[in-house]
């Protein structure tokens, strides 16, 4: 087909049309008077072997391409509606709608891998993702794992929101954010009444499977395997998060999520740091206790096996230096005298190893 350059193409409106979204277009040049020469847009031609260069008019020229669909990525003028249908599911708001989030910290994720993991244990983040998420988005996606049955989004806006009557739009705006980052994880929305749930892995799910896996295993592969989960355990559940009101849920309860976290550490750690004791590998007994510390400090089992890990490997003064500061701990936190249990079992331990 041998047509002139000059006369209109319908075909060539029907990719601009179709494949341009608006956008303003600067033609300062223009009236500056600059004799610059106007750059080419350049488009596939749908017949084999062949290229077009077509210089649309400037003052005409209010649309740009948009980035997201091209005519060399979408087969069909058809794939290019099912991925504008999908992609405006939600409706765009305006900045006055929504409250500013400019100073809320972006969680950064880590290398993608095969499925994501929510971080319960220190500062909360979602692994296992590219981009980043909000916190806004991060709290809700902890708050659906914890909430095994789910929630709809009344209840969702109740405890994001700390109750306040906000527009429902951004509680879809949110759940639309954490969809985005953790894909099909998260149960699909129908309506505001609609249950959801979320099916992500979790730091202490990783931990608890590995602590069951290892009582299976030889102690010299299972040994391994509790040292490298010690890793997981990085901190308090959920730390640092309730200076947002948007986290006021993990303690709205006297703290009842936060005991469930600890207890879960606890367990695990305690099956763990006995089946040390049993082996007598006194210095992953005392990284058991240690780790079990960095989660609750007031733990006098994670403390009792860090002491005595110390004391069994012949460092007595960390073993004693150990439970005077938990001694220490207890009674500013409860102001009152702590337990001398682990002080007198402590003692006792040290005057059998000096007979032996």
């Amino acid at each position: 087909m041998d047509a002139d350059a000059s006369e209109p193409l319908d075909w060539l409106d029907k990719v601009v049309n179709e494949y341009l979204e608006d956008s303003p277009v600067d033609t300062a040049h223009l009236a500056n008077g600059s004799d610059e020469p106007a750059a080419e847009c350049l488009y596939e031609n749908p017949l084999p072997g062949k290229r077009i260069a077509y210089e649309p008019p400037a003052r005409e020229l209010t649309r740009s391409i948009n980035p997201r669909f091209t005519p060399d990525r979408l087969s069909s003028f058809r794939d290019f509606q099912a991925a504008e249908e999908s992609s405006n599911t939600e409706a765009a708001l305006n900045d006055e709608d929504l409250e500013d989030d400019q100073e809320v910290n972006k969680v950064m994720a880590s290398q993608p891998s095969a499925d994501p993991q929510l971080q319960l244990l220190g500062r909360p983040q979602i692994r296992g993702i590219s981009g980043t998420v909000s916190q806004r988005s991060l709290a809700t996606a902890a708050l659906l794992a914890l909430s095994p049955t789910g929630l709809d989004r009344s209840q969702i806006r109740e405890h994001i929101w700390d109750g306040r009557d906000i527009d429902m739009r951004q509680v879809r705006k949110v759940l639309t954010d954490l969809q985005n980052s953790v894909g099909s994880c998260l149960g699909r929305m129908l309506n505001n009444n609609s249950l959801i749930t979320i099916t992500i892995d979790t730091d202490l799910d990783e931990i608890e499977r590995r602590v069951k896996r290892a009582s299976t295993m030889a102690w010299p592969q299972a040994s391994v395997l509790l040292a490298e989960t010690l890793e997981l355990v990085v901190g308090e559940p959920l730390k640092e998060v309730t200076f947002h009101h948007w986290w006021n849920w993990v303690d709205n309860d006297g703290g009842l999520i936060r005991r469930q976290l600890l207890e879960r550490v606890e367990t695990a750690l305690t099956a763990a740091g006995n089946r040390a004791q049993e082996q007598r590998d006194w210095a992953l007994l005392r990284s058991i206790g240690e780790a079990g510390r960095l989660v609750s400090a007031l733990s006098q089992r994670m403390v009792g096996f860090a002491s005595m890990g110390a004391l069994m490997s012949g460092r007595t003064d960390l073993a004693m230096a150990i439970v005077v500061q938990w001694e220490d701990v207890y009674e500013s936190t409860f102001d009152e005298p702590a337990p001398h249990d682990l002080r007198k079992r402590i003692v006792e331990a040290s005057r059998d190893q000096l007979t032996q």
